[in-house]
């Protein structure tokens, strides 16, 4: 995720106003360590449900390999 994206989803989800530029110069670090963290979570859950679909010959495990994968973008 980019500053820029993980900056505009705080300042939508009310953590910073447009006028805290010194906030989010203070904070970035810390919206930026929970933004990873919740992408991690969510790609977890999204690979799990790949997982547990898990029909043989329908790339279910390849999906979730894939989905895992994204973290390293």
């Amino acid at each position: 995720m980019t500053q820029d994206e993980i900056v505009r989803m705080a300042k939508e989800a009310g953590a910073m106003s447009e006028h805290m530029a010194w906030l989010e110069r203070d904070l970035f670090p810390v919206f930026a360590s929970f933004a990873n963290l919740v992408a991690a979570a969510e790609r977890e859950a999204c690979a799990k449900v790949c997982e547990q679909a898990g029909i043989d010959g329908y790339g279910t495990l390849a999906a979730a390999a894939m989905i895992r994968a994204r973290r390293e973008k």
